[in-house]
């Protein structure tokens, strides 16, 4: 018999199509041949075949079985137990499927796209277009699901060959009946970029975006942003046939079939399934495999599955043992299990040796010739398994453990499979099979946060789907915040039931360490963040070394933590149960120390810290805000100030360390915090409020030491640059350099210098600025990579742009943005992308500088620099003015005017840009009097700080608006002053200028 799902329902037999009396065989058929041998439960069917199974439903499932087997034969659906087994030649729906896993397997993406092609043909139509009923949609649904993820799949290996076009057809198609599916939109950016179609790619994005926020609150998700902006920079499987075995001469009756029932619900993992069929296909990849992983992941609904879906695999039966290794007092030592597996493979009152190899010998005597599946199920350790696993010639062991067993991989050749845990959209449709698609399609943002609040979790995922079910008013939303609120590991429990617990299953854990591992478990968890290095633990525990690496390894091998490289994490709930356990075992005073510990490891390392620590660093000081030496564990957030990083988090960490050394009567902290929180509004471009803390950190450093007031008058300089006071600046700068030149080594004089070239580059004194910044250059260890190679670059593509060599500017452009990426240093990033979108405006390329300036806009966007995405905005209005696009202008120049109003203070510099700006786009919009406006008022700016060739290109810009207003007279007067301007600064704009000035002139 042949099935058809994958469209309007066929059956076949014999080639000719079977036609069944009413509706409910032609439901029965679909679902038996979806799961087409294995044993599918009555229980089950009688849930599925009707949303509201009447009382007669046993009985009428019955009768249909019967009706089928007059129908397409006896043989065919076979009773189990109690549930049936359909045998059919041919379902396409496991046919398909067959199919995309052997091309997921393949290494050549030619071959791999024959298959899918092929796989793909398979369909005709939506999959059971004919049938309705909540059964028949999700299992539909999940068919298009799988049917979406191979034609993703051949997409991905048609970009990989280079045939883009094909691959952005299917995915326009997918997308336009998907529209919020994020990864298909990332595959069709990628072909069309490919293609070379960048705007249509940037645009799927914006679409995209759009459509997520508006329709569903939610964001982009990570992987699709960083495509976006790599783009704006440039630039379930059936297993192989069975091998040939012996033939059993067990008898039916004498067949084991211990398997737990499937578990309900059963979601995802489509991956580890098929890495299991994989593993069983190998002959050479052992006898077994071990599923590990954390409590609660779900490795023995993984087992029990896999081994419902290859019961045919294993004719000689399936036999399951609970080794409870995690109990304390109902361990099942190896001599007991044997035992009970050998009684099962006996006739009844078989005799079995008490000797422990005779026993193991009688054991792998009675699996020889034979194919069973030996699912040994929650082992503690190597020793318990051993002597469990089947011999080979058919038979397979599938062990499962909250512990990575290596020693079964090294001795036994058993391959080990790490159970992950759930992705967020598996653990979506989790909770959504519990509570039900109504209440998730009402509010799905929370079904999302109540899967991440679970974090991923099956135990806690369905625990918390069985709380929903059982409150049916309540909202996902409403349950969500209870569950946030309250203590998560008491709220997910389930009342009665001690195996429904979280805190169960990792209190088994936590009772198999030593005492040493435990202590450090519970450090981990008195520690903020659940990111962090072996380094740091190492320092806090207070422990020797060798003891501290021997107590994470276990830890490790506990899935307490997750090592990567010499990073741990611990997942959220771990994190929770680590806290509590910590504030429940551990001596106050162990707790001080350690805390104490981790701020003077983290100040010790305040210029070592690396940019990848930040969020780190800066989730720990929120956890430890009320800290007295909060300043300390601060200080390495400088890189962060620098680079532009988690501005706002770091002002408000900054405001309450400096608040807590005040109260502390701690003069060093209250320096360093106010210097910080100067340093960090100068970041923000709140220029006013910098400058009045850099002068206060001043003062305070009178009263510390030298080296305190030449960091204060250096930053002070600095800021002052900044906020357009070229000649306090330089005045301050010069004091700094004095300072540093007269107490310590010359070369802390290089930060003053290299402002005091900015200063010099900003008052038109280029051959100056280049002096200067020479002089610092010299200064500077070379180092390759480093902060102060970026700066130098930065500022030298500044000179070289002035001064019209373009060519040279971009170059060095292009050196310092791609270092400035490598360091993380994000303001420096949004300067280079600046600096070349004007570039490329200067040349003439208004698509590339597009290009460059919104990539500029997304990184002050992320920091919530108003007055910098004010400055962008004009620019984009600007380009978008020359390519003609006015309106477009005029709405970017609508939104940088919206978020001006954002600015908490006044920063005239980019006022003045964005007048210089909003001049440019409404002289070509047409509005003449408002660019006159606008361009007067840049002028008069830039003609007071002074900044000269802002000044002269301010003169040009509204020169333009008045001649086209009529005011020739006026417009020559301003081309005139802008030409001495240039002809000063002796830059080859004046010659432009020139030539304008003798146009309008007559």
């Amino acid at each position: 018999m042949d099935v058809g799902i994958l469209g309007p329902t066929e059956v076949r037999r014999h080639g000719r199509p079977v036609r069944f009396p009413g509706r409910l065989a032609t439901k029965l058929v679909i679902l038996l041949a979806a799961e087409a041998g294995t044993v599918v439960p009555l229980s089950l069917l009688e849930t599925s075949l009707w949303d509201d199974p009447p009382d007669t439903a046993r009985r009428q499932v019955q009768n249909t079985v019967s009706i089928l087997r007059q129908a397409v034969g006896g043989e065919t659906v076979e009773t189990v137990g109690d549930g049936y087994r359909l045998h059919a030649d041919r379902v396409d729906a496991l046919e398909f499927g067959d199919a995309v896993q052997r091309a997921r397997r393949t290494t050549d993406p030619h071959q791999a796209i024959e298959r899918l092609t092929e796989a793909l043909g398979r369909w005709r139509g939506r999959a059971l277009a004919d049938q309705s009923g909540r059964a028949f949609i999700a299992l539909a649904n999940r068919l298009e699901e799988s049917r979406l993820t191979a034609t993703e799949l051949l997409a991905e290996r048609e970009i990989e060959v280079e045939r883009p076009q094909p691959a952005a057809d299917r995915l326009h198609r997918i997308l336009h009946a998907q529209p919020h599916r994020q990864k298909t939109a990332g595959l069709l950016m990628l072909a069309l970029y490919r293609d070379g179609r960048t705007p249509e790619a940037l645009q799927v994005y914006e679409s995209l975006r759009t459509r997520l926020a508006d329709d569903l609150g939610l964001d982009p998700d990570p992987q699709l942003r960083d495509r976006h902006a790599a783009i704006l920079r440039g630039g379930q499987s059936r297993p192989p046939a069975p091998p040939t075995a012996p033939v059993s001469t067990a008898t039916a009756a004498a067949i084991p079939a211990q398997l737990p029932p499937r578990p309900g619900r059963f979601v995802g993992r489509a991956d580890l399934l098929a890495n299991l069929d994989e593993v069983l296909a190998n002959d050479d990849q052992g006898r077994s495999c071990v599923i590990s992983g954390p409590a609660g992941a779900g490795k023995t609904a993984l087992a029990i599955h896999w081994g419902h879906r290859m019961r045919r695999r294993f004719p000689d039966g399936q036999l399951f043992v609970n080794l409870r290794g995690y109990d304390s007092i109902h361990a099942v030592d190896a001599e007991h299990a044997l035992g009970t597996l050998i009684r099962s493979l006996q006739p009844t009152g078989a005799p079995v040796p008490s000797d422990m190899d005779e026993v193991t010998a009688l054991y792998r005597s009675l699996l020889h010739g034979k194919r069973l599946l030996v699912v040994l199920d929650n082992a503690r350790g190597e020793a318990q398994v051993r002597r469990l696993l089947p011999p080979g010639g058919g038979s397979f062991a599938l062990v499962t453990s909250r512990r990575r067993l290596p020693g079964l991989t090294a001795v036994d050749d058993s391959t080990p499979v790490d159970l992950p845990l759930m992705s967020s959209a598996e653990a979506v449709e989790l909770l959504a099979r519990t509570v039900g698609p109504v209440r998730v399609e009402v509010d799905p943002g929370a079904v999302e946060r109540l899967a991440r609040l679970c974090g991923g979790l099956p135990l806690a995922l369905r625990i918390a789907a069985a709380g929903l079910a059982t409150e049916p008013r309540a909202s996902v939303s409403e349950y969500a915040d209870r569950l946030a609120a309250a203590d998560r590991l008491q709220a997910l429990t389930i009342d009665g039931d001690p195996d429904a617990t979280v805190t169960t299953a990792l209190d088994q854990v936590f009772d198999s360490l030593d005492g040493t591992t435990r202590t450090v478990f519970c450090q981990l968890g008195v520690l903020p963040g659940d990111d962090l290095s072996v380094e740091v633990m190492l320092a806090v525990s207070g422990l020797p070394e060798p003891d501290t690496r021997r107590a994470l390894d276990q830890l490790d091998i506990a899935y307490l933590v997750q090592r990567h490289s010499d990073r741990l994490q611990l997942h959220d709930l771990v994190k929770l149960y680590a806290a509590e356990t910590a504030r429940n075992t551990l001596a106050a005073d162990l707790i001080g120390d350690t805390v104490d510990r981790f701020i003077e490891w983290h100040h010790a390392r305040e210029s070592a810290s690396l940019p990848a620590e930040d969020n780190n660093i800066i989730v720990a000081c929120e956890t430890l805000k009320d800290h007295p030496r909060l300043w300390r564990l601060a200080m390495p957030l400088q890189r962060a100030i620098n680079g532009g990083r988690s501005l706002q988090r770091v002002l408000a960490i900054v405001r309450q360390a400096k608040a807590n050394a005040e109260a502390d009567d701690d003069p060093a902290g209250r320096f360093h915090m106010t210097r910080y929180l100067a340093g960090a509004h100068w970041a923000a471009d709140t220029y006013d409020l910098a400058v009045s803390l850099g002068r206060e950190a001043v003062a305070l450093a009178e009263h510390l030491d030298e080296e305190a007031l030449g960091v204060a008058k250096t930053n002070l300089g600095m800021y002052l640059y900044s906020g357009g006071r070229f000649l306090d600046a330089e005045a301050m700068l010069a004091e700094s350099i004095g300072h540093w030149n007269a107490h310590t080594d010359e070369k802390r004089a290089i930060g003053p210098l290299l402002n005091l070239c900015n200063v010099n580059t900003q008052l038109g004194r280029y051959a100056r600025a280049t002096e200067v910044l020479d002089r610092a250059q010299l200064l500077c260890p070379d180092s390759g990579d480093s902060d102060l190679a970026v700066y130098i670059k930065d500022y030298r593509a500044r000179i070289l742009f002035d001064t019209g060599r373009h060519e040279d500017a971009l170059a060095e452009v292009a050196d310092f943005l791609a270092m400035a990426k490598r360091l993380n240093l994000t303001r420096f990033e949004f300067n280079g992308l600046k600096l070349r979108g004007e570039l490329h405006r200067a040349l003439g390329d208004l698509d590339a500088a597009r290009a460059d300036l919104n990539g500029a806009l997304e990184i002050v966007q992320a920091n919530n620099s108003h007055s910098s995405v004010v400055t962008v905005l004009g620019e984009l209005a600007e380009a978008a003015g020359g390519l003609g696009d006015h309106r477009e202008a005029e709405m970017l120049l609508d939104s940088a005017i919206a978020r001006s109003r954002l600015q908490s203070g006044r920063n005239t510099q980019a006022e003045a840009f964005f007048n210089l700006s909003k001049c440019v786009v409404y002289r070509g919009c047409g509005h003449h009097d408002k660019a006159v406006d606008a361009g007067t008022k840049a002028v008069e700016t830039f003609a007071v700080t002074p900044r000269p060739l802002s000044h002269a290109r301010a003169l040009v810009a509204v020169a333009e608006a008045k001649r086209a207003s009529g005011d020739e007279s006026a417009a020559v007067a301003d081309l005139r002053r802008a030409h001495d301007i240039l002809v000063e600064l002796g830059v080859p704009e004046a010659a432009d200028v020139h030539r304008r000035l003798e146009v309008a002139s007559g």
